[in-house]
């Protein structure tokens, strides 16, 4: 009988700690680390399509999230995550304004189709386009091949579908290595559209 005790016992040890733990951040304490695990939690951006691969994309905004202040390590845990499940180790296929073929990394950047990076990423934000009445999580991405240009600096964001958009800095008078503000950013959303320029491939 002490003998079965013990295997039982021992069985229950090596299946509490086999289980899976959980990588997206929860609106708690803010003490979340950012993960770049591909599968989310529901009620955020992006959803898996229950075979472990990235898409279909849907976006269902977290208000208590959106509410929270960006100095809010809740806030800078929950989009993050979110992005790097979007946007790394894709292919972007031509759509828009772009004929070319691109990807992105294991660190969300972005790559031409010979390879030469054509956007660093910078920081994760949230942006409302002129058109339609959601707030979409999206990334600040520099251009480095546009170093003396506001133009070198671009928000990008991921609609339902998977395509991406992309809003340009030229106007915002950010120069140098100072990137635009937050402010800066929702200004230029609420008066401009952004444009296609590229749809995630879905395998």
């Amino acid at each position: 009988m002490k003998n079965r005790i013990i295997i039982f016992i021992a069985l229950l040890a090596l299946t509490i700690s086999c289980e899976k733990k959980p990588t997206t951040p929860e609106l708690g304490d803010g003490e979340n680390k950012p993960s770049n695990e591909e599968n989310i939690g529901d009620g955020e951006e992006q959803q898996g399509n229950g075979d472990g691969k990235r898409g279909p994309y849907v976006f269902i905004a977290d208000e208590e999230i959106l509410a929270l202040n960006w100095n809010d390590k809740r806030k800078q845990d929950y989009f993050y995550t979110n992005w790097m499940n979007t946007f790394t180790n894709q292919t972007i296929t031509p759509a828009g304004v772009t004929p070319l073929t691109r990807k992105t990394d294991e660190n969300g950047n972005y790559y031409d189709e010979n390879g030469e990076l054509a956007g660093e990423f910078q920081y994760v934000t949230n942006v409302k386009p002129k058109k339609g009445n959601n707030t979409y999580i999206g990334a600040l991405y520099k251009d480095p091949r546009r170093p003396n240009d506001d133009s070198k600096w671009m928000i990008f964001r991921v609609s339902e579908d998977g395509t991406l958009y992309n809003g340009s800095g030229f106007g915002t008078g950010a120069k140098e290595d100072t990137p635009p503000t937050e402010e800066k950013w929702q200004e230029i959303y609420s008066k401009w559209n952004d444009s296609p320029i590229g749809t995630i491939k879905i395998d």
